[in-house]
């Protein structure tokens, strides 16, 4: 079995600040403050800012 390394783990001190403030965005209470994390992130474009976020997340596609 392969030694999986966090998504985490694997950031950069950079990377590391940005999901830092972000996480503040998104968690708050305020959905101004969401929406303008969202804004963030998408304009960062940094996937691995994406892969911190997503990390553990699984989903089915499944046509309704």
């Amino acid at each position: 079995m392969k030694n999986k390394v966090s998504v985490a783990a694997r950031l950069s001190k950079a990377t590391r600040e940005h999901v830092s403030k972000l996480k503040k965005l998104l968690l708050a209470s305020d959905a101004d403050a969401v929406r303008q994390g969202i804004e963030i992130a998408r304009v960062l474009g940094d996937v691995r800012v994406f892969d911190y976020f997503l990390e553990g997340v699984t989903y089915d596609e499944v046509m309704l």
